[in-house]
């Protein structure tokens, strides 16, 4: 979810675009490409957001405008300790089979 403090832009989400205005409150659900999300600064000025998460774990992310894909996993220790965890960023196409070096 985000909270846009500051100046305006566009929110992306899916296919779609749509203006953004400081005091809009925009909720993004969890998906695929339909419903992945991307806020854009469409201003001449600094546009201030803020962005609320469950912060669940693990959190795959799939960035369909790259086409790779995130992975993320941190226990509780580690989010009250701010280390970062796990974390994979990849394209599938790069992966290895299950099999290849065993």
């Amino acid at each position: 979810m985000f909270f846009v403090v500051e100046s305006k832009g566009e929110m992306g989400i899916g296919h779609e675009s749509h203006a953004i205005y400081a005091g809009d409150v925009i909720a993004c659900p969890p998906g695929d490409v339909d419903t992945a999300h991307q806020i854009v600064n469409t201003s001449a000025g600094v546009l201030r957001y803020l962005a609320i998460s469950t912060q669940q774990s693990p959190d795959v992310v799939e960035y369909s405008d790259t086409g790779r894909y995130g992975v993320f996993v941190a226990d509780e220790h580690a989010l009250a300790a701010a280390v970062k965890g796990f974390r994979a960023l990849f394209r599938i196409e790069d992966s290895p089979g299950y099999w290849d070096g065993e």
